[in-house]
C-alpha cells in the first residue's frame, strides 16, 4: 500500500502523486490531494514559495534514504529531524563553516583594515552549496543545532543564514542578499571586545553585566566605522540591530524611520535565532511559541513589511505537521491562519479546529 513522505519542493518530480492537498501562506488551495505533478504544477508552486509536499512514497522512493535509523512513530519531530541524512549533511557543513567564521571574526578583531567579504560570504554560501538550499529546510536544520558551547561566531552564521532566506523571501537583488547575508555575519561583532564570562553567562545578567553588554553594537561598528571597503548598510546593521521601531531598542533609542532598512532585517533573524536555537542549557523553542511572540508585541518593534513575510514563510513549512496541543491532544496542520499565523486551523481526529477561535488552545510541539 503507498505511504506518505513529505519532502522538499526541489525533490518533487513530474509524475510524482500529491498526497496532501497544497496551500499558498493566505489558506488559497492551489493543487488538490490525487494530482499528478507536471512542470507547470511544480512552477505554481515555486511561484507560491511554497517549499514542502506531501506525495505517495512510489513516486518518491529514490528521496529516502534506506540506511537511516528507524524510528518509532512517536518519534518527536526533532528526533526525526536530527537523524535525517539532511541533517548530517547539513551540520557536517555547518561545522566547517564555523571553525572558518571563528577565524575570520577574530582576525577582524584584531585587524580591522583587513576585511575580506567574499571569504565572510562563501563562509555561508559555503553550507547552501550541499545540497541545502531550501529556505525553509535551511531554518528548521539550524533550529535542530545542538552546541557544546554558546559561542557568538556560532550564532553569528546561524544569523546569516536566517539572513540570506529573509533577503532571498523579501525578493531583494542578488547583492542585497549576499550584503545582508555578510552583516548577519558582523552583526555581533562587537561581542569579542566583551568579557567571554558575562557574553557566555548561561543565566540572567545582573544590571551592571546587561550595561556592559549592551555596548557591543557601538564596540563593533567602532570597530569598522572607517573601513572604505565595508559596505555602510552592514555597518549600520552592526550599530542597530538592537534598535526596536517603538524606540525601545538601545544604544540609540531610534523608532523607525531613522533605523536602516538592513539593521531591521537583521534584528528579526537575530531574535528569532536566539529564541529557537538549542543552547548547552535549554531546547529551543518551539517554533509557533516565537511566533505567538512576534504577534504578540512584534509589531510594534520589527518591521511589519519584513516580519509578516517572515513567519508566514516559517509557518507554512509545518502545514500537514502533527502538533501537540497544551490541553494534550494531536492535532495536524490543515491550513493557516494569515491574521493569526500561531493560530491555525488543525484537523484533531476528524474534527477542524481554528485556533483563532479557539483562543485557550496553543500549540506546544511539532511532533
Amino acid at each position: 500500500m503507498a505511504s506518505k513522505i513529505r519532502i522538499s519542493v526541489y525533490n518533487v518530480k513530474p509524475g510524482m502523486t500529491i498526497a496532501g492537498d497544497v496551500y499558498t501562506s493566505s489558506g488559497q488551495l492551489i493543487i488538490p490531494s490525487g494530482a499528478k505533478v507536471t512542470d507547470d504544477l511544480l512552477n505554481m508552486m515555486k511561484q507560491h514559495s511554497i517549499a514542502f509536499a506531501t506525495v505517495l512514497s512510489e513516486g518518491a522512493k529514490d528521496q529516502i534514504v534506506e540506511d537511516q535509523p528507524k524510528l518509532s512513530e512517536d518519534a518527536s519531530y526533532r528526533e526525526r529531524v536530527r537523524n535525517s541524512e539532511e541533517f548530517k549533511q547539513f551540520q557536517g557543513a555547518f561545522e566547517d563553516s564555523m571553525v572558518k567564521v571563528n577565524a575570520s571574526l577574530q582576525h577582524i578583531v584584531s585587524n580591522s583594515d583587513d576585511i575580506d567579504t567574499n571569504e565572510l560570504l562563501n563562509n555561508t554560501t559555503s553550507i547552501f552549496a550541499g545540497g541545502n538550499n531550501t529556505s525553509l529546510g535551511i531554518l528548521d536544520l539550524v533550529n535542530n543545532l545542538r552546541y557544546y558551547d554558546d559561542s557568538t561566531y556560532a550564532h553569528s552564521l546561524n544569523v546569516s543564514i536566517i539572513c540570506r532566506v529573509l533577503g532571498k523571501w523579501l525578493h531583494l537583488s542578488d547583492e542585497d542578499v549576499d550584503v545582508l547575508t555578510v552583516a548577519g555575519l558582523l552583526h555581533d561583532l562587537g561581542k569579542f571586545m566583551i568579557p567571554e564570562e558575562i557574553v557566555k553567562k548561561p543565566g540572567k545578567l545582573t544590571d551592571e553585566e546587561f550595561a556592559i553588554i549592551k555596548k557591543h553594537p557601538y564596540l563593533g561598528f567602532q570597530h569598522v566605522k572607517d573601513n572604505p571597503n565595508l559596505d555602510d548598510r552592514i555597518k549600520a546593521a552592526m550599530l542597530q540591530h538592537h534598535e526596536k521601531c517603538d524606540g525601545t531598542g538601545y544604544p540609540s533609542h531610534l523608532t523607525a524611520p531613522n533605523i536602516a532598512p538592513f539593521a531591521k532585517m537583521v534584528a528579526i533573524a537575530d531574535v528569532y535565532e536566539a529564541m529557537t536555537a538549542t543552547r548547552v542549557y535549554r531546547e529551543g523553542l518551539c517554533p509557533f511559541h516565537v511566533i505567538r511572540m512576534f504577534e504578540d508585541e512584534g509589531y510594534q518593534k520589527y518591521e511589519v513589511a519584513y516580519l509578516l513575510p517572515f513567519l508566514e514563510n516559517i509557518v507554512q513549512t509545518y502545514i500537514n505537521n502533527r502538533v501537540k496541543l497544551n490541553n494534550g491532544q494531536i492535532g495536524e496542520i490543515i491550513m493557516l491562519n494569515r491574521t493569526a499565523l500561531s493560530r491555525p486551523i488543525i484537523n484533531v481526529d476528524g474534527k477542524f479546529i481554528d485556533m483563532s477561535y479557539a483562543r485557550e488552545l496553543t500549540i506546544e510541539e511539532v511532533l
